[in-house]
């Protein structure tokens, strides 16, 4: 116990003073000059070096910090480290060099606020509303590389990189769901802190081109191989046999059958929801013959059910059967007969809660006066608009939520539009965001007509080529997109768009376009021009010359057929390197490709997904040394056949020291078990970890996405990522809020829901964030709040790393407390303020496991030789220590030369042990076989205590 432990106060203020002056004085007589350690990139040129993800990062710590709950439950909210001098929340203390490259959160006031400090400053360098962070209002924190709770499916998140000299501190004065992703460095390494000034605009364009499905890479000096091959069941087919070095840049399939379900446009609206009433009053033609009343609602609250009155006189009941979590808009009507309605002019309308999953929305209603036998509109009320609802008498009770939604309707599989075509040019004017980092420009065409090509300008300027190659003459609708890159866009309010001819199979064809303004909020819908509307072409200034064709289409949109799950989960890539026995790579191409087990979806990751013209594409740079195979094997129970691939490599010249090899993992559980987590990766070596696609099918009240992530490396029994839920690890909150999305670094991809059963695809990269390791990693995620009884579930999981031989070997052992321990390694202590035996677990997987320890706790020092290997690259020095004791932080000096500050802010009495690491860069070990350990007590809220010690030489 703490209690036990504590000197009386004048000693420890005695060996408080006489400590830190020591310290001054020893420290100030031994601080060696600090070298620049040869880091890979890191902050933002980690996001635009995709191309050296295979460079392993042996001089990187990757870690967490979160909201979870400390004592091991499921209370994953406002868990924070402690409470500053200004009395605000902790979120995260660091010291050392190092980045934060993820910062999410959810569940906030409006009022809640952010600081961030570097290098010890106490003056906050950013100090803001916390949802500007996210919202895309403050550069550089700006969109693609920010997203806030609307296009993250309920999580705000940035990835906005903020590297830091020698430290930083995270606070806010409110209470919610966080998770802090970082990367620290080799104490000798010298990179400049953060500045507002960054220039984000390459990372921006990168992550807006990939959301086309474009390689993040550079293709120049690629060769380029492609075929068609045919699979009868159970054959395998070569598609690549090459010799080495190389490296594989790229890996395309066309599958006849593997299609994106087409997409609804987003839609955003305000609204209400209540478990009381809502009473407004709407006008009619009083000639009508009765009155149909439309309701838009978010469909995603299931089983609505309200009684209707007019009047005062019940109408009768008002019921929308069942729920969709993927296109969540619906209108739902209502028949009011003639009886209640004619020879009015207006009428008042009462609406009351009965029942529902939840309660009753509403976004708008409409009333159509049914005059003649037609319907006519004759009033619209827009809920949540306070200059509408004023001019309706809108009142509300029992209100239980209000705001703004944006959510896509069911799409349309077979739309008839009007539209144009030319050989000349068009040109017309769409409204924007002026806030916009860039504009999609999305065009519905008949892909009828082949290989159309023309040029885009923006106001004159021209932008680029748009290109659709190909041609479908069953399925002719296709939606194809154009980025343009905010420096044709920034601060303007509409621009003059001019499309001109270059060539095709016959014509260039337009029967819709649609402008989405790129901001906080994601893609946000800024206008439509419906070609060939006479309306919406004078609106837009719309002209053509050389018009070929003139008219109106129904066509087909492709839609995935009954074959395309079974397509994509028994269709199988392998890949073997340097002629080993077993393929590196070894995956169902659902989850390989980024869209999971459940069908498919356009995931558009940066490395992976499957783009508009419907191919899978996989970006991850693949080097090997001396040979590469890839094959397709069908292990379906028939042929798939004209499979089109495409396999990009190029020369590689660099050394394979520290380099890995691309890998993945496929984990399937079926079912999970009580008491351990689903696992995503287990491997020994050295790698880094980029990310993961999983797959879970479990009950209908989606307790399975409770669980938190776990992440350990080599060999820690203490975990250094411990998440806060399964959907916050894939950027997305409150059960994927605003459901399926796709972004650069997450996604949701499906979510099918039907009677008890529930189905949920997500995935989530690590890239400038990659997780090193050096011996061993461990990968896993909780079903349910406490891998919980009762929430078991199927699960698959597909794990993306690199991988090499282990880079680090344990040499040495200290086991404090143990005399003959202490004796062989020269131990000593100073100012020792408690010696004993604790017996605790450790915060993670193994909370329920005891471990007894002996240990040592001082004010002073504490000094220990530790064997090495000679020919180290570098040590890493390990402690198992009680983080019941609070931010403790000491000096670290090796014979005598101080190397750095070895801090842990926080801690927790309840789940005591941990285990944390520090690194001791070469120029204070390489050529010997032994170090001299100083560790010099600075600070803590009582004293520095130690259990263990463990030393791993690098190679």
């Amino acid at each position: 116990m703490l209690t036990q432990r504590r000197l009386s106060l004048l000693p420890r203020l005695f060996c408080l003073v006489l400590s830190l002056f020591m310290g001054c004085l020893f420290v100030s007589m031994h601080t060696p000059t600090a070298r620049a350690a040869a880091t890979e990139p890191y902050g933002l040129s980690a996001l635009t070096s995709l191309d050296r993800l295979s460079y392993l990062k042996l001089d990187t710590l990757a870690g967490g910090q979160s909201s979870f709950e400390r004592s091991g439950g499921n209370n994953d909210s406002g868990n924070f480290l402690y409470t500053d001098s200004n009395g605000d929340n902790v979120m995260l203390d660091l010291k050392g060099p190092g980045t934060v490259y993820r910062m999410w959160v959810t569940g906030f006031a409006g009022s809640a606020t952010i600081k961030i400090y570097f290098d010890g400053s106490t003056t906050p360098q950013i100090n803001m509303l916390l949802s500007h962070l996210f919202d895309g209002s403050t550069p550089p924190f700006l969109p693609p590389l920010v997203a806030t709770n609307a296009s993250s499916s309920g999580g705000f998140v940035s990835y906005v990189p903020l590297p830091f000299h020698s430290s930083i501190k995270v606070t806010t004065n409110g209470s919610f769901y966080y998770n802090i992703g970082y990367h620290m460095y080799s104490p000798d390494t010298n990179i400049p802190t953060w500045s507002s000034a960054q220039d984000t605009s390459a990372a921006q364009t990168e992550w807006n081109q990939a959301s086309l499905g474009r390689d993040p890479k550079s293709t120049s000096g690629n060769t380029v191989t492609a075929g068609t091959v045919n699979l009868a069941s159970g054959a395998t087919q070569p598609l690549l046999d090459i010799a080495g070095p190389q490296q594989i840049q790229s890996i395309k399939l066309h599958i006849p059958g593997v299609v994106a379900p087409p997409a609804s446009a987003p839609y955003s609206d305000d609204g209400r929801a209540h478990k009381g009433t809502s009473q407004f009053t709407m006008a009619l033609d009083p000639a009508n013959q009765g009155v149909t009343l439309t309701r838009r609602l978010d469909y995603g609250i299931g089983n609505q059910k309200a009684t209707v009155a007019v009047n005062g006189q019940q109408v009768g009941t008002w019921f929308t059967s069942g729920s969709d979590t993927t296109n969540r808009w619906r209108d739902s009507t209502f028949a009011i007969p003639s009886s209640f309605t004619t020879n009015r002019s207006s009428i008042t309308i009462t609406i009351t809660f009965v029942s529902s999953d939840n309660d009753w929305n509403e976004f708008y209603y409409w009333a159509y006066s049914v005059v003649g036998g037609n319907n006519t509109l004759t009033d619209s009320l827009d809920v949540g608009n306070t200059t509408s609802e004023s001019a309706h008498n809108y009142t509300i009770s029992t209100q239980t939520w209000s705001g703004s939604a944006t959510f896509t309707y069911p799409p349309t599989t077979n739309p008839t539009d009007s539209g144009r075509a030319h050989r000349g040019t068009s040109q017309f004017n769409m409204a924007l965001d002026p806030a916009n980092q860039g504009v999609y420009l999305t065009r519905r065409f008949d892909y009828g007509i082949g290989n159309q090509k023309a040029t885009v300008s923006v106001n004159g300027q021209q932008v680029g080529t748009w290109f659709t190659s190909g041609l479908d003459t069953t399925n002719r609708w296709r939606d194809n997109t154009f980025f343009i890159p905010k420096s044709f866009t920034a601060n303007q309010s509409s621009i003059t768009i001019t499309i001109t001819f270059v060539s095709s199979d016959y014509d260039w064809n337009e029967f819709t376009y649609r402008a989405y303004s790129v901001t906080g909020n994601g893609r946000v819908l800024s206008d439509t021009l419906n070609v060939g509307n006479t309306a919406s072409e004078t609106q837009h200034h719309y002209t053509i010359s050389s018009q070929t064709w003139s008219g109106t289409r129904t066509f087909t949109y492709p839609m995935p057929d009954s074959a395309t799950t079974d397509i994509l989960n028994n269709t199988w890539l392998k890949i073997s390197w340097d002629n080993e026995t077993t393929p590196s790579v070894n995956a169902p191409i659902g989850s390989l490709f980024g869209l999971g087990q459940f069908g498919s979806f356009g995931t558009r990751a940066l490395m992976m997904g499957l783009d508009e013209t419907n191919t899978l594409y996989l970006y991850f740079p693949m080097p090997f040394a001396s040979h590469a195979h890839i094959e397709l094997s069908n292990q379906r129970s028939s042929a798939t056949n004209g499979i089109n691939y495409e396999i990009q490599y190029k020369p590689f010249s660099d050394s394979f020291q520290n380099v890995g090899y691309f890998k993945t993992q496929f984990n399937v559980q079926q079912p999970t078990t009580n008491g351990n987590d689903m696992l995503i990766l287990d491997a020994q070596g050295a790698g880094q970890f980029l990310g993961l696609v999983q797959s879970i099918d479990g009950p209908a009240s989606r307790g399975y996405l409770e669980g938190d992530e776990r992440i350990y490396t080599d060999g820690s029994n203490s975990p250094s990522f411990q998440g806060t839920g399964t959907e916050d690890f894939y950027n997305g909150g409150w059960y994927f809020q605003n459901g399926p999305y796709t972004n650069q670094m997450s996604g949701n991809t499906l979510h099918i829901a039907t009677g008890s059963d529930d189905k949920t695809a997500m995935y989530r990269l690590f890239l400038q964030d990659a997780v090193p390791f050096h011996t061993h990693i461990h990968v896993s995620i909780e079903h349910g709040p406490t891998d919980s009884a009762g929430i078991n579930e199927n699960a698959w999981a597909l794990a993306y790393y690199y991988l090499q031989p282990a880079r680090a070997t344990l040499t040495d052992t200290l086991d404090v407390g143990n005399t003959t321990s202490e004796s062989a390694h020269r131990y000593t202590i100073s100012n020792q303020t408690w010696s004993g035996s604790r017996t605790y677990t450790f915060e993670g997987i193994n909370n329920s496991v005891a471990v007894t320890d002996d240990g040592r706790a001082d004010k002073g020092t504490s000094q220990f030789t530790m064997a090495i290997n000679s020919s180290n690259r570098g040590v890493i020095l390990r402690r198992r220590f009680d983080q019941g004791i609070l931010n403790q932080q000491a000096q670290v000096l090796v014979d005598g030369s101080l190397v750095g500050t070895w801090y842990m802010a926080g801690g927790n009495s309840t789940l005591n042990w941990r285990e944390q690491d520090f690194l001791i860069p070469a120029s204070f070990t390489s050529g010997k076989s032994s170090i001299t350990i100083t560790v010099q007590f600075v600070s803590s809220n009582l004293d520095w205590n130690e259990f263990h010690y463990w030393v791993y030489s690098e190679s």
